[in-house]
Parts: C-alpha cells; sequence; structure tokens
C-alpha cells in the first residue's frame, strides 16, 4: 500500500473540532453490546489492510478469550463527537 503525503495546499485548514473523551466502563453482555456497535463505525473506511473490510465479531471473540491480552485487566476509552463514537482505545495487559 502507498500513501502520498501532500506537503502543500492551498485550501484553508478547517479547526478541529473538540471530541469528548470517556472511559467505557461496561460489563458483560452490556459491553460486548456496545463495543460491537462501537466497532461498526470505527472500523468503517479505516485504511489498515488487517483490519479493513473484516468483520467485528472476530476482533470481539480474540478479545473474549484473552488471545490479545488480558481483557479482564482492560480499559476502554472512546472519543465522541456529536454523540456518535468516532474512536476507540482499547488497552489490555499483556
Amino acid at each position: 500500500m502507498k500513501y502520498t503525503l501532500k506537503r502543500n495546499s492551498l485550501d484553508p485548514i478547517e479547526g478541529f473540532k473538540r471530541w469528548e473523551v470517556e472511559e467505557l466502563t461496561l460489563e458483560g453482555t452490556e459491553l460486548i453490546v456496545k463495543l460491537k456497535n462501537y466497532l461498526i463505525n470505527v472500523m468503517e473506511g479505516i485504511l489498515d489492510p488487517d483490519i479493513s473490510g473484516k468483520d467485528s465479531e472476530g476482533f470481539l471473540n480474540n478479545l473474549q478469550s484473552g488471545k490479545l491480552g488480558d481483557f479482564l485487566g482492560r480499559y476502554i476509552i472512546t472519543a465522541q463527537e456529536d454523540n456518535k463514537v468516532v474512536g476507540l482505545l482499547i488497552g489490555l495487559l499483556e
């Protein structure tokens, strides 16, 4: 995959919107349902070839089974813009 960095632009740069950032502290089925919905939004249009076009179910299964790290010792932070999750950070202990 090749990316081109545009160094000069004649278009004015729009100001960045401020996002609301909060920790997701849900547990059990409620957490999985929320993560499933959030992952659909966050994975839409992603450029990473390892994730692009993949189903979020496999990722959630790997999270829950501990293949990616200790899911019980997790922390999850969401970034929201206009009450829609636009970013998701999932931290797992090794």
